[in-house]
């Protein structure tokens, strides 16, 4: 892209982010004047953009089922989250080994039933 496009670009994030505050739009109106911007420069753009960004979990949504309720609460418990982790792991591991063992086998011999292709 063009310097002039990457200033385009910061002017329409500031006109269109609602959070933005003035002191973003000014600096990018004082690079606009440049014909480049430098690394600190971008960094600074940036950084001021990223104050305002929401760093929280939105609330969970309330339901009037009582069963809802239970399943939400149990479903949210942080050891799910870490079974969740658990089997994307194991899964991996599996996917990996399948992998180191085919890559020693020539593609003669390789087992495609396992692979499922």
């Amino acid at each position: 892209m063009l310097p002039y496009e990457v200033l385009c670009l910061f002017f329409l994030i500031c006109l269109l982010t609602i959070s933005s505050t003035h002191q973003t739009c000014q600096a990018v109106q004082e690079f606009a004047e440049r014909d480049y911007m430098d690394h600190q420069q971008f960094r600074r753009i940036f950084d001021e953009l990223d104050k305002d960004c929401i760093k929280e979990h939105p609330p969970l949504p309330q339901y009037t089922s009582a069963t809802l309720q239970k399943l939400q609460v149990v479903f949210s418990h942080y050891y799910i989250t870490v079974l969740g982790n658990l089997v994307a792991l194991g899964n991996v591991m599996c996917i990996c080994t399948i992998l180191v063992l085919n890559s020693e086998k020539s593609t003669a011999e390789r087992d495609n039933y396992v692979l499922e292709v």
